[in-house]
């Protein structure tokens, strides 16, 4: 089982498909643990202390399990596991923070992976990715920062296990940015996939931590579980239950008589199904509750902070800075910008089937001579909400790290200059209005508005070479 407890996040490995807890757990933490492994049931604890508030590592272990320890540090803890008829390798994996540090653990897992050919599972808070479509929002990272890990994970023939729910494992804020990332996550080596075809990780809903918990299990599981009745004293005086009872208590059977256990089964029945209709199951009320917090915090765009929200509503309208101004109306055709002046349009293609964005935009002076363009494709974007804002977030960074100013911004989705023009007509898209604020002012004189329907489009071949 994995799960959140105070402030670490556990992972752990099930092989028993009725089992409701693992037998191997790792959690990082900065609380004291043994007590808690006892509390939870497992009778082992071995411990990583923590360097300040920063990582440390606990192992909890069933009863059992045996555990031949390879290496362990702050970083890492390598082993050999063996409960019953299966063993195999586990590294449990806390990636430092820091890039160069990060960079020697994936050295080290990399010298671990060229003498180890047996069966072996990674996983952990790898505190890396390893492309860009792996993280939503915030600036784009080079290509280079991703080679260590991809690297360590070619050197060590690792490749991903299936998954069920929200992979991005990890969000939270960098730099006044709404950031989400794949940093939890498990692997297996070819030995591990032919012992363990089935295997398979599940990401868990955040509970008291900033991260997913995420649960390997060794076999398909389909645990089925048939709750018990039990009478809630909350119906006492309820409108309708006596009538709901005295009428399943006299309903005939089917032979004319009904015995005592008959007639409390009936009883039984009719009040599940008075329960169900009232909205009186207070399971069914957590879950919804449940869901609704799962739904915000997945969110691209979370709801924003009492301060943040009000200076998004109490922006000008119509005035982003003294040098940016802001226009609704769409252009017909395209009208060369006033001399001195550039034009940047940017295009935007996005299809549910496969959820990649292509995004491209192309820059021009008032003769219409193309001075830059530039291409981009962005994949796991689930929405076209969400393909629409990264793609023009994408372009507005790009021309702000090429200096560019005195340049009219033409974009398709009028939502995205609605919410930025009036941020209080449009309280759905108060995150992407505060985010594209911010980095519309990077630019000196700006002049924002919508371009005709499938206008943007001009540059079309761009996003086709993306496509193939």
């Amino acid at each position: 089982m994995l799960g959140p407890v105070f402030s670490g996040y556990f992972y752990g490995v099930q092989n028993r498909k009725e089992g409701k807890k693992s037998q191997v757990s790792v959690e990082e933490t900065v609380v004291p643990t043994l007590k808690m492994g006892f509390e939870i049931g497992y009778e082992r604890v071995i411990t990583v202390e923590p360097v300040g508030k920063s990582g440390g590592l606990a192992l909890f272990l069933k009863s059992g399990v045996m555990v031949d320890l390879k290496y362990i540090d702050k970083n890492l803890m390598d082993m050999h596991v063996q409960f019953g008829s299966i063993s195999f390798f586990l590294s449990c994996i806390y990636g430092d923070p820091v890039f160069k540090p990060r960079k020697e653990n994936w050295e080290r897992l990399s010298r671990i992976g060229v003498g180890r050919k047996e069966e072996w599972c990674m996983v952990g808070d790898f505190n890396d990715i390893l492309h860009n479509g792996e993280k939503l929002g915030g600036p784009r990272r080079s290509e280079n920062v991703f080679k260590p890990f991809a690297e360590m994970l070619q050197a060590c023939e690792m490749v991903e296990m299936s998954s069920h729910g929200n992979k991005f494992t990890w969000a939270g804020r960098r730099y006044d940015l709404w950031v989400q990332s794949r940093l939890d996550r498990a692997f297996g080596n070819k030995e591990w996939f032919k012992h363990f075809p089935a295997s398979n990780q599940t990401f868990m809903d955040v509970r008291g931590s900033d991260h997913r918990p995420v649960m390997i299990k060794l076999i398909d599981s389909q645990d089925t579980y048939r709750g018990q009745f039990r009478f809630d004293k909350r119906m006492l005086n309820k409108p309708l239950v006596v009538e709901a009872i005295a009428g399943a208590w006299s309903a005939p059977s089917g032979s004319g008589i009904s015995s005592v256990s008959e007639r409390l089964r009936s009883c039984r029945k009719s009040l599940s199904l008075w329960k169900k209709s009232n909205n009186l199951n207070s399971k069914d009320k957590i879950t919804l509750i449940e869901q609704a917090l799962e739904r915000e915090q997945s969110s691209s765009f979370p709801s924003l902070d009492p301060e943040e929200e009000e200076q998004v509503a109490n922006r000008p309208i119509g005035l982003v800075s003294a040098n940016v101004l802001i226009d609704g109306v769409a252009s017909p055709t395209w009208v060369p910008p006033p001399s001195e002046w550039l034009k940047c349009n940017v295009g935007i293609d996005w299809s549910k089937r496969t959820p990649l964005l292509g995004c491209s935009w192309v820059l021009r002076n008032d003769q219409g001579t193309v001075l830059l363009h530039s291409r981009n494709a962005i994949p796991n974007i689930r929405d076209k909400e969400a393909a629409s804002f990264q793609g023009v977030l994408w372009a507005v960074e790009s021309l702000v790290s090429h200096g560019i100013s005195k340049v009219i911004l033409e974009i398709e989705d009028s939502t995205l200059v609605g919410c930025v023009l009036r941020p209080k007509a449009w309280p759905s898209f108060r995150w992407e209005a505060f985010e594209l604020l911010k980095v519309l002012e990077g630019l000196q004189d700006l002049f924002l508005r919508t371009s005709a329907k499938g206008f943007d489009r001009i540059e079309g071949n761009l996003l086709v070479e993306i496509k193939d």
